[in-house]
C-alpha cells in the first residue's frame, strides 16, 4: 500500500477505497482511463508507463521472470536495403530517339550522369535480405 494512502485512510470507507486502488492492475487503470478519461487528456500516461514496464529488463528480473529469452533480442542483424535512385544524363542529339540510342550505347561508359536521390527514396527503401549474427 502506498504511504500516502495510510495518511488519508482515517475512515473505514477510505481504508476500503485505498485497498481497492492499491490492488488495481495497470490493465484495469487503462480500461478506466479509456472509458472515462481519468487523466484529463493525458491518455498516453498509463500506456507509456505500461510500455516502460514491459521494455525494462530490470523489471523482468525483479519479478523473477526467466530472462534468457531476452538474450535473443540483443543479437544484431544485417539488413540489406534497396534504395531506388535515378541517374540524370544530358545528351546532345538531334532527336529524342537519337538521345535514347546514345544513352543505350554509351551510358555508363563514354557518358556519365548525375546520381539523384531524395530523402523520400531512403524512406521507401525495400528490405532485400536479413540475417542474424551471433552475440559478439
Amino acid at each position: 500500500m502506498a504511504k500516502d494512502s495510510k495518511i488519508m485512510a482515517d475512515t473505514e470507507a477510505n481504508i476500503s477505497h485505498c485497498e481497492k486502488v492499491d490492488n488495481l492492475t495497470i490493465g484495469e487503470i487503462m480500461g478506466m482511463d479509456n472509458n472515462h478519461d481519468l487523466f484529463k487528456g493525458e491518455a498516453d500516461l498509463i500506456d507509456n508507463l505500461r510500455g516502460y514496464l514491459l521494455d525494462n529488463l530490470a523489471v523482468r528480473k525483479h519479478m523473477n521472470y526467466d530472462c534468457s529469452a531476452d538474450e535473443h533480442t540483443t543479437k544484431q542483424s544485417t539488413y540489406v536495403l534497396s534504395v531506388s535512385a535515378s541517374y540524370v544524363y544530358e545528351i546532345k542529339a538531334k532527336t529524342e530517339e537519337e538521345a535514347r540510342q546514345i544513352l543505350m550505347k554509351d551510358g555508363g561508359y563514354d557518358i556519365s550522369g548525375t546520381l539523384c536521390l531524395e530523402d523520400e527514396d531512403y524512406k521507401e527503401a525495400t528490405l532485400v535480405e536479413q540475417w542474424e549474427h551471433e552475440n559478439d
